[in-house]
């Protein structure tokens, strides 16, 4: 399969139908007896409390239900683990490159997103330098190292036709995986929402 010359065609693939409610900042309680006003970008997270005390956000759908508002749209991951639970996967019936009826199947790891630390000002780098250096570690700290991110990974099945096997063998390359993948309409919408993400195929 040469770049953009998939055999598939997604182009049915829509994103699920939203609704926006207008509101954008929900209220966590803490044990202290305050709330937390969280964005939406924030469900899901951690977050201090003016207390001090650290708050679990819960999930988009269950600040939703305490808001009294109606069940959200599956995203991409909720959609794609549902799927997996009740066997719907995989979910394309022709083969990514040949065309042909699926009778196969290859695992691909799909690396959503990765964990990322920072710290302040001063990044760790420049701490190890000082250290090496001047044998003066921590002193110039400028912050707490903050976390950005979370380590989001799946597996997903990717249906195909046996004759296709020894070409996703030796598959390293992103546009060609990621095409590959964009004939699932459940994987098509995971790498939309998650443009950035790596994928290789899994040794047997």
């Amino acid at each position: 399969m040469t770049e953009g010359s998939r055999k598939c065609d997604a182009s049915g693939v829509t994103e699920p139908p939203g609704e926006r409610s207008g509101m954008t900042e929900y209220h966590v309680p803490c044990e202290c007896g305050m709330t937390v006003a969280v964005e939406v970008s924030k469900a899901g997270t951690t977050q201090t409390c003016v207390c001090g005390k650290a708050v679990q956000i819960p999930l988009m759908s269950a600040l939703r239900r305490a808001a009294g508002q109606k069940p959200m749209p599956l995203n991409a991951l909720e959609h794609f683990r549902l799927l997996s639970r009740e066997g719907g996967l995989p979910d394309n019936v022709s083969c990514p490159i040949t065309g042909a009826p699926v009778n196969d199947t290859v695992w691909v790891h799909v690396q959503c997103e990765r964990e990322e630390v920072r710290y302040g000002r001063i990044k760790l780098w420049q701490h190890l330098l000082l250290f090496l250096f001047t044998r003066v570690i921590l002193f110039y700290r400028s912050g707490r190292p903050e976390v950005y991110g979370r380590d989001t990974a799946v597996e997903v099945p990717l249906g195909i036709n046996r004759a296709a096997r020894s070409s996703f063998a030796t598959a390293r390359g992103q546009r060609f995986l990621k095409e590959a993948l964009s004939c699932s309409p459940t994987y098509s919408q995971l790498l939309r929402e998650y443009p950035d993400a790596d994928v290789w195929v899994i040794d047997d």
